[in-house]
């Protein structure tokens, strides 16, 4: 389990950290483009979301607040209580995505919003700004969805001798 807890702690300060650099450096709703000018193909810049995905719900940071903390809670809660059943590859998910939540609670808490800041995109088409966090979380999800695809094998049913 040690191991689980450096991944966790690891990707959570690397989430702040990030966020604590951006937002020492950039002012708010600014941008530095990396690749390209500020409509290139990537830029750094500094963005509250007080909604959730695609910053669907703007203006919902309380709400969004209780609900992810519950939700970090109770997964590491679940899987505490179900490590033994849990595959390397299904901690290592759920490692990933609490984590994330969790960087994104201490946003929620400290920033009234979760801060972002990896812009992608071309011209006008831009994907919705994002973190560490959220990354991580993305990263979680793709495991979790790889270990029930590819390694949960469903019961086989009892054949009838008949």
């Amino acid at each position: 389990m040690k191991k689980y807890y450096i991944l966790f702690f690891t990707i959570l300060f690397l989430d702040q950290l990030t966020k604590h650099i951006v937002i020492r450096n950039i002012p708010y709703q600014g941008f530095i483009p990396v690749i390209g000018d500020g409509s290139g193909l990537f830029n750094l810049v500094f963005v509250k979301n007080t909604g959730v995905a695609f910053s669907a719900f703007t203006g919902n940071n309380t709400f969004f607040l209780v609900l992810a903390s519950l939700i970090v809670i109770a997964a590491i809660t679940w899987a505490l209580f179900n490590r033994a059943r849990l595959s390397v590859l299904q901690l290592t998910a759920l490692t990933f995505i609490t984590s994330g939540g969790a960087g994104n609670v201490i946003d929620r808490i400290l920033h009234g919003g979760v801060v972002d800041f990896l812009d992608f995109g071309i011209g006008s088409r831009r994907w919705p700004s994002f973190n560490v966090a959220d990354s991580s979380i993305c990263i979680g999800a793709a495991l979790l969805f790889i270990s029930i695809i590819f390694f949960d094998k469903p019961a086989k049913p009892a054949t009838n001798p008949e």
